[in-house]
């Protein structure tokens, strides 16, 4: 789907064109899912790194998805409370 719109943009603009914008008009930023927050953690000892990955990785995506409509600085405090990094 983003790729046929991205050709559509890209005819339309070789067409002359205007190109849209995303979120153009729109009063906040577009919130996406794209590394706004960085959790570091520590390297195991006994290994298991994949498995914590998964489990951090699921706990925060369930985390953004219940805060999407919170400002950025809210969400991510929001998030590393949660995740016990505050």
């Amino acid at each position: 789907m983003l790729r046929r719109k991205l050709r559509k943009g890209i005819r339309a603009l070789a067409g002359g064109a205007t190109p849209s914008r995303p979120g153009e008009g729109e009063p906040h930023p577009i919130p996406s899912f794209g590394g706004d927050t960085v959790v570091h953690a520590p390297k195991r000892a006994n290994g298991g790194d994949e498995a914590l990955m998964r489990k951090v990785a699921a706990k925060v995506t369930r985390l953004y998805l219940t805060t999407i409509d919170q400002p950025l600085a809210e969400r991510r405090a929001t998030i590393a409370e949660a995740l016990g990094l505050d």
